[in-house]
């Protein structure tokens, strides 16, 4: 476990890798920096340089004595326009442009697509967007092969770039033909993570749960909100997922770009109360991608995040394809504790009238009552670790785990650093070795205050009913 609890970050960070930041010694550094969850985009890359790139991964961990998960975030049914003739074309507001199924090579006229079952969703007066959403389209004729469109604003349009109907409701599956072979892929590497592109509903996480049945052990799912019909319905996403991405790239082009904010606070709300990981996502430090600052605007972007509550943000091409992924990372940490300064949260109320509930609640009012230097959680399956991190107190938890594995999974989780310690039926033991670590590491000093909390009997998973105020350096 490399990062500190002592420097009280709690919001995690995801970083993308790719190109720039695959060498192991680029990944060690951004271990080193502060990263907590490595992300795959399996849009890209093959399964052998994938497997290359885990292997260095876990061989980085290692190296650092980290616990850094590992998320595959799957395609998905992401649709996209053909290959053009040229490097790029310029459409100009007010030209007719096609939309031409099989087209093998587009032109200024026309660019190829593929029809996948979707065609006759897609209604006259609908608009098209392309690639990152600065070029929009108008569909004026449609016929069995193809749409003829005016463009409505116009710009550079490269090959391969993304194709988005923001007034269709496409029923386009979560996931395609090779997003399973990916999956399967994906178990057979052990990722900590996985996640789902452009979900709909429950269903597209049940079918993957149900192929994922056959699998001892099963990574956590985490849905990516970037459909209007996935905002629609995410309280049923919720019931069914671990954790939910929210994925302003394609959100925002799926929807009124004005309501992203609002829907981001909305998303982040409904996940903590219902316990579940958010990762809010995209172009949070784009500017860094080829400059050594990021924007006024992309810094108070992050702040917002951690205001909302996220439990972590995300970098994408900053870190995969940037100038400097290492700096970009230490630049993200610097801003995260600074919003975290003065971030205040509202106590979420109990999930239901359990003891772990109500306990959750009282464990942050305490902490901050007595000046709590650190909680500690010495014996967790994840469920006590999780109720606490729901509150959003500004103490950091030291998670007592017994796996790797359940360390990996536990560490995306807002202020939660797990730490792997020897099984033990014993609550003084398993805590004793837990405090003792955080001592060693400078984390927590004789005198200061902390809370230890956890559940009786230690076998039951899923207890929380214990909570006690120690003094560090007094007999327990």
């Amino acid at each position: 476990m490399s990062a500190t609890p002592h420097s009280t970050r709690l919001t995690k960070i995801v970083a993308t890798l790719g190109p720039a930041s695959s060498d192991p010694s680029v990944i060690r550094e951004l271990i080193r920096e502060g990263v907590d969850l490595f992300r795959l985009n399996f849009s890209h890359g093959s399964h052998e340089s994938h497997t290359d790139l885990i292997r260095t991964i876990r061989q980085a961990c290692s190296d650092t004595g980290s616990d850094v998960a590992i998320l595959q975030d799957l395609g998905g049914p992401k649709l996209r326009i053909g290959d053009l003739g040229d490097d790029h074309i310029h459409l100009a507001a007010g030209h007719t442009f096609r939309l031409q199924a099989g087209l093998s090579e587009g032109d200024e006229n026309a660019v190829g697509i593929e029809d996948e079952g979707w065609f006759d969703e897609v209604d006259r007066g609908d608009r098209v967007v392309l690639g990152d959403g600065k070029i929009v389209l108008r569909v004026n004729e449609k016929d069995t092969e193809g749409f003829t469109c005016e463009v409505l604003t116009g710009g550079t349009l490269r090959g391969r770039a993304g194709l988005n109907f923001p007034d269709s409701d496409l029923t386009l599956g979560a996931l395609t033909a090779k997003d399973w072979k990916d999956l399967e892929f994906g178990l057979e590497q052990k990722v900590d993570f996985v996640a789902l592109s452009f979900v709909q509903g429950p269903d597209d996480l049940i079918a993957v749960r149900s192929f994922m049945s056959h699998n001892s052990r099963k990574p956590r799912l985490i849905a990516k909100i970037e459909r209007p019909r996935a905002v629609e319905r995410i309280d049923s996403i919720l019931e069914v997922t671990d954790g939910i991405m929210v994925a302003r790239g394609d959100l925002g082009i799926s929807v009124p770009i004005e309501q992203v904010p609002t829907i981001q606070k909305r998303l982040i709300r409904k996940a903590r109360d219902t316990m579940k990981l958010v990762i809010t996502a995209t172009q949070m430090l784009e500017s860094m991608t080829d400059a050594p600052l990021p924007t006024r605007a992309e810094v108070t972007d992050v702040a917002n995040a951690v205001h909302d509550g996220t439990d972590a943000v995300m970098l994408s091409g900053e870190t995969a394809v940037g100038v400097d992924p290492v700096h970009v990372v230490r630049t993200m940490v610097g801003i995260l504790r600074e919003a975290e300064r003065y971030a205040r949260f509202d106590i979420a109320p109990a999930l239901d009238d359990s003891i772990e509930g109500a306990l959750a609640v009282t464990i942050r009012e305490l902490a901050e009552e007595v000046g709590a230097r650190m909680i500690f959680a010495p014996i967790t399956s994840g469920s006590t670790a999780a109720r606490i991190s729901r509150q959003r107190g500004r103490v950091a938890i030291l998670a007592g785990v017994t796996s790797a594995e359940d360390a990996r999974r536990l560490r995306p989780l807002h202020g939660v650093y797990p730490l792997e310690i020897p099984y033990s039926e014993s609550m003084y033991e398993s805590s004793r070795h837990v405090i003792e670590f955080a001592v060693s590491k400078g984390w927590i000093h004789e005198g200061e205050r902390s809370l230890i909390a956890g559940g009786f009997p230690v076998q039951r998973a899923g207890v929380t009913n214990f909570l006690r105020v120690v003094t560090i350096g007094e007999e327990l």
